[in-house]
């Protein structure tokens, strides 16, 4: 079966501000150029509360994983945090080995999610 190119939808939660990327299909070495920019775009508002929805995230690429790392230093040097929520259990294997599982905050759904930023 065929992997389905990456699909972004982006919302800012009400109340808090929190960002929240709807990432669906690959992430990979063709498409953390624009899920790079998309964060980066909201880095450049001083928005530095982010969470990544991976629920329909089928494959993530070791390049990604880097994607990930940045933007959690960027946002924690600048008061802010990182929450994934419902990585698939294959995309939880390589979090796994690259220990990310530890570094970020991660919720099975996503009122959880949200409920970790202040």
């Amino acid at each position: 079966m065929p992997l389905k190119p990456l699909t972004i939808r982006e919302e800012i939660a009400p109340g808090n501000g929190v960002v929240i990327f709807h990432l669906e299909g690959q992430l990979d070495t063709h498409s953390f150029e624009e899920l790079n920019g998309c964060i980066q775009s909201h880095f450049d508002e001083s928005r530095f509360n982010l969470l990544f929805n991976l629920t329909g995230v089928d494959y993530i690429s070791s390049t990604c994983v880097g994607v990930f790392l940045s933007t959690l230093a960027t946002a924690t040097q600048n008061g802010g945090q990182v929450v994934i929520v419902n990585p698939v259990p294959k995309v939880q294997v390589v979090f796994d080995l690259f220990g990310l599982m530890q570094m970020f905050k991660v919720s099975t759904d996503l009122t959880s999610g949200l409920a970790q930023f202040p």
